[in-house]
């Protein structure tokens, strides 16, 4: 058997990685595969194959860093009788917006990276990142808290199983609050060292938390509400966290 494709995305724009990893997917025939060489851990991207391509992906890791990532990336077929589609799983819709938050998360580690360099964009990085932990990963925090973790908490019998998710959220928080008071300086003055040392701890710091908060979710409690909730009791449980948010929002603005 010929030694599966390598795809090196090291070299590769950020924005364009993900698109090229799931065309190449796509092409691949069941049983073929092909090995992915990144330059960070893809968590991100496991994250993503789950949620579109759930029941259709073997991810075997074959290299974890530090200089670089190697992940053997297969097609598998999976029986009808055995796979139940992804858009049937009950916390779908909360898979769902996990994926639409991943490409934000990931401009945290860009915005890590361009810390050390010289990038005449970083003022604007930096306020992109702020915006949206402020706007959207902190407001779907807040729903989480209000409707998602209760029910958790009455599906497993304890009012604390989610504590540890909670801390999750107050650190998001503090982090985000120190990285949002480096913009007055930085819109005045070109970055000192100082400046950019505390920008990358915080851009890491944040990108490390939230991929293992989201890991959290998606491998321990969202299957745990899969297998314990109707599909009607889901559908009332995601009603009321776009709710939540909708509220939320409306109670940042002025």
């Amino acid at each position: 058997m010929a030694d599966p494709l390598e795809i090196d995305v090291r070299a590769v724009l950020p924005r364009e990685r993900h698109p090229l990893i799931f065309a190449t997917f796509d092409r691949l025939a069941p049983g073929e595969a092909f090995v992915l060489i990144n330059d960070h851990e893809p968590k991100p991207l496991y994250y993503q194959f789950q949620a579109e391509r759930a029941g259709e992906v073997q991810w075997e890791p074959l290299e974890d860093g530090p200089e670089r990532w190697v992940v053997r990336i297969g097609k598998v077929k999976v029986a009808e009788s055995d796979h139940v589609p992804a858009t049937q799983r009950p916390t779908q819709p909360l898979r769902d917006e996990h994926r639409e938050l991943l490409p934000h998360i990931e401009r945290l580690r860009e915005l890590g990276e361009a810390a050390s360099e010289t990038d005449g964009e970083l003022f604007g990085r930096l306020d992109a990142a702020v915006d949206f932990l402020e706007h959207h990963l902190l407001v779907h925090a807040q729903a989480e808290e209000r409707v998602l973790y209760p029910e958790v908490g009455a599906l497993m019998g304890a009012e604390l199983a989610t504590a540890t998710m909670s801390r999750d959220h107050v650190e998001v928080d503090r982090l985000t609050r120190q990285l949002a008071a480096l913009r007055t300086p930085l819109a005045e003055r070109l970055p000192a060292p100082a400046d950019r040392a505390s920008l990358q701890r915080l851009a890491y710091g944040l990108y490390a938390l939230v991929t293992v908060h989201f890991a959290k979710e998606e491998e321990v409690y969202l299957p745990l509400l899969d297998s314990r909730l109707t599909p009607e009791r889901a559908r009332e449980l995601f009603a009321a966290l776009e709710r939540a948010e909708s509220e939320i929002r409306e109670a940042q603005t002025p």
